[in-house]
């Protein structure tokens, strides 16, 4: 930018004093009587140079020839031809700066749409993975809901069971200590009957029916009354079976159940008569033992 403004302040200060000269050379041209017609003031493409030849009374030959040899005007004209070298540098600079800064612009948005997108992606993933997650959690802490549960219904069963146990247990030992006494017991009197019966290996053997020994005259009645009377039943009862099963006719079991019951009833009113004196006896010895 420095030097753009230092070509334009020369081609300024330069472009008076050019056309103070030219207008001298053409003062002089008509005072000298050369050249016809008015004199046309200078352009500026005739002051920088560029003005094309002309034909006719050699006005242009003159002028090129003075351009081509000015120095001024060659300075100015490269002065014009750097300032419009620059104009255009700093246009394609401003331009590629323009398009530098739209790339980046839109390299920006870009991102910030990817940012953005990203994001979006970020947080649907977070969200499914996070409603996953809650799901699984859910399913975890039910399932430790139910074993914890199931647990402590065991651990309960469990205890109540320990107690039933601990009083079988109790129950156990006590039959044992039981068990033990008797088993004692049982010792004691197996040895005693071991005693007795060796006691007894040197006995003589006594008959059935003297093993039995009522103690008085009435006693031994009624025992000799009650086994007549069960001794007919047992006659009674094999008559019946061997009737049935043809072994005798039936008037020899008709007589013999006649005569049979005849001596049952008389065993059996003998055996009631001799009870009800003794009743009687006993009764009469029980007032006078009262009075």
């Amino acid at each position: 930018m420095s030097h753009s403004g230092a070509s334009s302040a020369a081609a300024a200060a330069a472009a008076p004093t050019h056309w103070n000269h030219h207008q001298q050379q053409q003062q002089q041209q008509q005072q000298n009587g050369g050249g016809g017609g008015s004199a046309t003031p200078p352009s500026y493409d005739s002051v920088t140079g560029n003005t094309p030849p002309t034909t006719g009374n050699g006005y242009g030959q003159r002028e090129d020839n003075i351009s081509s040899d000015d120095p001024d005007i060659r300075r100015a004209t490269e002065f014009s031809r750097i300032e419009a070298e620059l104009a255009e540098a700093k246009r394609r600079e401003e331009e590629a700066e323009q398009l530098r800064e739209a790339q980046r612009l839109s390299e920006a948005a870009e991102l910030e749409r990817m940012e953005r997108v990203e994001k979006e992606r970020t947080g649907e993933l977070r969200e499914k993975l996070t409603t996953r997650l809650q799901g699984r959690l859910s399913q975890f802490y039910s399932g430790a809901r139910e074993i914890i549960s199931d647990d402590l219904r065991q651990q309960t069963r469990l205890e109540r069971g320990l107690d039933d146990v601990n009083a079988e247990v109790e129950d156990l030992k006590r039959r044992k200590d039981q068990l033990e006494r008797a088993h004692v017991v049982m010792d004691a009197a197996t040895a005693d009957i071991g005693t007795f019966l060796a006691s007894m290996e040197d006995n003589v053997e006594i008959p059935v029916d003297d093993l039995c020994r009522p103690s008085c005259v009435r006693s031994r009645q009624m025992l000799d009354l009650d086994a007549r009377n069960h001794a007919i039943s047992d006659v009674l009862y094999f008559l019946d079976r061997a009737l049935v099963k043809g072994t005798i006719p039936l008037d020899v079991h008709l007589k013999t159940v006649r005569r049979l019951a005849k001596q049952q009833f008389m065993a059996r009113a003998h055996l009631i008569k001799i009870q009800q004196t003794m009743a009687h006896e006993g009764g009469d010895g029980k007032r006078s033992a009262a009075r």
